[in-house]
């Protein structure tokens, strides 16, 4: 419902901001209602994980939720598989966080936060190959972020794709310099016009 969507929104931007006390509150007010929600549960065991006040002590309370979680779910939420992830990546079960990854992509291979995640995994057990696949999905996702040419020359030239590395940079500044006539002219229209407050007005004169 509605409600318990716009708690499980804040749960995950609370967890972002490490507000942990807010986060389980969330947790616990879409619990009150759905005990069996699968995802909620994964994000409270989460929340409880990342906690440092209460990561030690309730450490297996927090590896118990999110298995739950993933169980409730039917092992089909890319949600509850990204958070058991996030906890083997804590754990530096680097090998076993990639596997959750895969499977969380398997349910939403468009998801750029989890292919992020994966490739930084990749990267830790050499799986320079792995690394590359992925890093060419998030170019061919967002061509336009200069950092995705960036990563993929990186792993291209790691996994000993030299030609490859060379290839991506040189495509790379091609687009660059293609672009920069473009970009002039935005600047140039900058200048001719004064910029404009709040309210749509020029500034006044000094």
């Amino acid at each position: 419902p509605q409600r318990e969507q716009q708690f499980f929104k804040a749960l995950c931007d609370h967890y972002e901001k490490k507000n942990w006390k807010r986060a389980l509150k969330s947790a616990d007010q879409i619990l009150e209602s759905f005990p069996n929600h699968g995802d909620t549960l994964s994000m409270r065991g989460l929340v409880l994980y990342g906690n440092p006040d209460t990561k030690k002590e309730s450490a297996k309370e927090a590896l118990d939720l999110i298995k739950t979680g993933l169980v409730k779910s039917g092992f089909k939420s890319h949600i509850c598989w990204h958070v058991y992830g996030l906890y083997h990546r804590g754990e530096k079960n680097w090998t076993e966080a990639v596997r959750c990854y895969k499977k969380a992509l398997e349910l939403q291979p468009d998801n750029e936060q989890l292919m992020r995640d994966m490739a930084n995994m990749q990267a830790h057990i050499r799986d320079l190959k792995g690394l590359l696949d992925t890093r060419r999905k998030l170019l061919q996702m967002k061509p336009g972020m200069n950092i995705n040419w960036t990563q993929l020359a990186v792993a291209a030239d790691l996994a000993g794709e030299k030609a490859l590395a060379a290839d991506v940079l040189s495509r790379h500044l091609q687009i660059l310099a293609n672009n920069a006539p473009s970009l002039r002219a935005q600047e140039e229209e900058q200048d001719k016009n004064p910029k404009r407050d709040a309210d749509g007005k020029p500034p006044a004169p000094e």
